[in-house]
């Protein structure tokens, strides 16, 4: 018989041994530590007391672990993005290109120790940052660095400022397609008037612009001309609200939406006595542009010409621009530049100064084809044009050469434009021919959104952006679908669905979590959200994993795809 004391001493040691084996199943679970094995169950109090010194060493050597790569990870994104001086990226370079099969790490420390700005760091913390730089610059471990590799990385480290801002992203939700049929089946093109919920309809061999109501369903009023109508706009010109029409005639027809002498409240108000238009230019004018603050009416030719008018004294004024023989298929106003963007047929951009000028202050060329599109923001200063084809190009205002070029679609372009948000002009919205939407952060110029209409919905005609109602609209011939968006609440806490899988990166320090079709990554010490990364897959994500490296993850999407991707970019 076992006394009390030999009892109370039996029991001591298999809580004990119990606490340990907790302890030691957190660390397997944690991976990567050493595990300890307890081999018997009759263990003295000095085993004990061993146990406990080894936990505790433990538990020291994870937090000197995680104290290190916090440390490595500060000095790679701080001292080396922070001190890099980049007006000698054309000598880092032209080192790069002196090397065919790229730089080695060790050649490529010592390229960049002598062109980064020390101030007091010390040189063994920059060489232990730059071989942290050079792991997460080559992901696919080669053990080499090329010069693509390199620039990639610095740009999308450059463009990736405000992450944080980018996640909170505006969100469009469907809503379902409906149909007049009251309307034309063939229709040539839309065109929407600014601050109405007019939109404006021309028909196959039709001389008639028919006015359209889209939230009152109905037909306003059809507007016959003598010729077919090129394009036409909305004025608001304060005393009064006008539509302008230009026709293939050359002639420019003038509006009054509001007159009191008609009954349908439409009257021509730019005709002389006799009929005939008051306002006839030199060749047909494809496009048109109303600059409010000047009260000036920009027309755009089929010859490559800039024309201004005064819709006020049925006159052209006397600043002509012309700098292609081209035709202009759009023309944009860029109040921070001082000027108007126009572009051709051809794939030329040109910034005129809007008083006139007779040579462009800006040529850009970069397209394949025509542009059909501009838009520009002036927080990141940057332009962006669409092609007839499915280009998208991002410019630097300053610089005549195109920065970058966005793909994804895979239909002629429709449109695109600058999405507001409450944190900026940082967002951009394009749509093609086929219906596809695309929502783009312009900061690190990934893809954040994609959507389509519905099936019903085909040859979509143009799409209407409504701030103001949280709406955009595709159009079709006869058939309208509707988009609704909103913003996400918390991004920075949360992602919008459930959670599938989160993994641990030691490499990094980091957790990366999969949810929907999206993937975030967050720092392990803070909690702060790092990368964001939405609609990475077109299919809902089940499963992930890292590399041997973590330098990479694989995702496994509900289709059965296992696509691979940077864990930085």
């Amino acid at each position: 018989m076992a006394t009390m004391e030999e009892v109370k001493f039996a029991k001591q040691t298999e809580n004990n041994l119990a606490t340990i084996r907790s302890y030691l199943s957190g660390l397997a679970q944690c991976g990567g530590h050493r595990k300890l094995v307890v081999k018997g169950e009759s263990t003295n109090m000095s085993n004990n007391r061993m146990q406990v010194q080894e936990r505790s060493r433990e538990r020291n050597t994870v937090i000197q672990r995680r104290e290190m790569m916090k440390e490595r990870k500060t000095q790679t994104m701080v001292d080396i993005m922070m001190i890099l001086d980049t007006s000698h990226l054309s000598d880092i370079r032209q080192e790069f290109m002196d090397e065919e099969d790229g730089l080695t790490l060790t050649a490529f420390v010592k390229v960049m120790l002598k062109y980064l700005t020390k101030n007091s760091v010390r040189e063994e913390q920059l060489v232990a940052a730059l071989c942290e730089l050079f792991a997460q610059v080559d992901v696919n471990g080669d053990a080499t660095m090329e010069w693509d590799e390199f620039y990639e990385y610095i740009h999308e480290q450059g463009m990736a400022e405000g992450a944080l801002e980018a996640s909170s992203v505006m969100r469009y939700n469907p809503k379902k397609v409906w149909e007049d049929r009251s309307l034309p089946k063939k229709v040539e093109s839309i065109s929407y008037y600014e601050s109405t919920d007019w939109i404006g309809i021309t028909i196959n061999n039709s001389l008639d612009l028919l006015i359209y109501d889209l939230f009152g369903k109905r037909h306003v009023h059809s507007l016959a001309h003598k010729a077919a109508v090129l394009a036409s706009t909305y004025i608001d010109n304060r005393v009064k609200k006008l539509i302008v029409a230009v026709t293939c005639d050359a002639s420019i027809t003038i509006w009054d939406t509001q007159s009191v002498w008609e009954a349908s409240g439409f009257a021509v108000i730019s005709n002389k006595p006799d009929g005939s238009p008051m306002m006839v230019a030199p060749d047909n004018q494809n496009t048109l542009f109303w600059d409010a603050e000047s009260a000036t009416l920009f027309t755009g030719s089929v010859n490559g010409h800039i024309l201004t008018w005064d819709i006020t004294a049925m006159e052209q004024k006397s600043v002509k621009m012309q700098a292609q023989k081209s035709a202009i298929k759009v023309i944009v106003d860029v109040p921070s530049l001082d000027g108007i963007l126009t572009g051709y047929l051809d794939g030329t951009m040109i910034l005129w100064e809007k008083g006139g000028g007779k040579k462009p202050k800006k040529v850009y060329r970069g397209h394949r084809n025509g542009i059909i599109a501009i838009a520009y923001t002036h927080e990141l200063k940057m332009i962006v044009s669409a092609g007839v084809s499915d280009e998208i190009l991002i410019w630097n205002p300053f610089v005549e050469r195109k920065l970058t070029e966005l793909h994804g679609h895979r239909a002629p372009m429709l449109g695109l434009h600058i999405v507001a948000l409450r944190t900026g002009a940082y967002q951009l919205l394009s749509a093609d021919k086929s219906g596809t939407f695309k929502v783009w952060d312009l900061r690190t110029l990934e893809c954040l959104q994609s959507f389509s209409c519905d099936a019903g919905l085909q040859d979509v005609k143009q799409y209407i952006n409504l701030p103001s109602k949280n709406l955009i609209i595709a159009a079709g011939a006869r058939k309208f679908q509707e988009f609704e968006f909103c913003f996400s609440h918390t991004p920075e806490l949360t992602d919008d669905e459930e959670i599938v899988c989160a993994l641990y990166n030691e490499v990094i320090d980091s957790f990366i979590t999969a949810a929907g079709c999206s993937v975030r990554i967050w720092d392990s010490s803070t909690g702060q959200l790092l990368k964001s990364f939405p609609d990475i897959s077109p299919y809902p994500i089940i499963s992930m994993c890292l590399d041997d490296r973590q330098r990479k993850f694989f995702i496994g999407d509900a289709q059965g795809n296992i696509p691979c991707h940077n864990y930085i970019n």
